[in-house]
C-alpha cells in the first residue's frame, strides 16, 4: 500500500510542476516538486527503491515534456541513486542534509540540461543561465525540500517504522 501512495505522490508532484509551477515562481524561477519528491523518497527508502522511483519520475517527465525520450529518465535515476548513495556515506537523514543533497542534485541536473541545450541544440548561454536560472532554481528547490521533508519522509517509511523517530 505504501508504494501506491508513493506513486500517487509522484503523480501529484508532476501535476503541481506542470500546472502550478509558473504560478509559484519568483522572477520566473520555480522549484521542481518532482525532483524534491524523488530525492525525499530516495533518502527515506532503500537503494533499489530509490532507483525505481527516480526512473519512474523521469519517465513521467519524459512523456510530458521531454525532447529526447530517456534523457530525464536517466537524469532522475542518477539523481535518486546519487542521493541515496551519499546518504549511505553520511548515515543520518536530516532536513538540512537532504536540502543540501537536493541543492546539489538540482544544480547538476539543471547544468546538464543547459549544457545539452547549448551543445546539441545551440540554445542558451551557459554562464548567464548558471547565475540567472540554475543556482536560484537549485536554492528554491532546496527550500521547498526543507518544507516537504517530514511529510514525504513519513509517507516513505514502512508502517512498522512510522512510530519511531529518525
Amino acid at each position: 500500500m505504501r508504494h501506491v501512495w508513493k506513486t500517487l505522490v509522484l503523480l501529484l508532484a508532476l501535476v503541481i510542476d506542470s500546472a502550478l509551477g509558473s504560478y509559484i515562481g519568483i522572477l520566473d524561477i520555480s522549484p521542481s516538486f518532482l525532483l524534491v519528491t524523488v530525492i525525499a523518497m530516495a533518502m527515506a527508502g532503500e537503494f533499489a527503491e530509490a532507483g525505481i522511483y527516480g526512473l519512474a519520475a523521469g519517465v513521467l517527465w519524459d512523456l510530458l515534456w521531454g525532447r529526447t525520450f530517456g534523457f530525464y529518465s536517466l537524469l532522475y535515476l542518477y539523481a535518486a541513486l546519487g542521493a541515496r548513495a551519499f546518504l549511505e556515506m553520511v548515515y543520518k537523514n536530516t532536513p538540512v542534509i537532504t536540502a543540501g543533497i537536493t541543492f546539489a542534485a538540482s544544480l547538476l541536473c539543471e547544468a546538464v540540461l543547459c549544457l545539452v541545450n547549448f551543445t546539441i541544440w545551440g540554445q542558451g548561454n551557459f554562464w548567464y543561465d548558471l547565475f540567472r536560472y540554475i543556482i536560484p532554481t537549485a536554492a528554491y528547490t532546496a527550500i521547498v525540500q526543507m518544507l516537504l521533508f517530514f511529510p514525504i519522509t513519513r509517507l516513505s517509511r514502512p508502517k512498522e517504522e512510522r512510530g519511531t523517530r529518525l
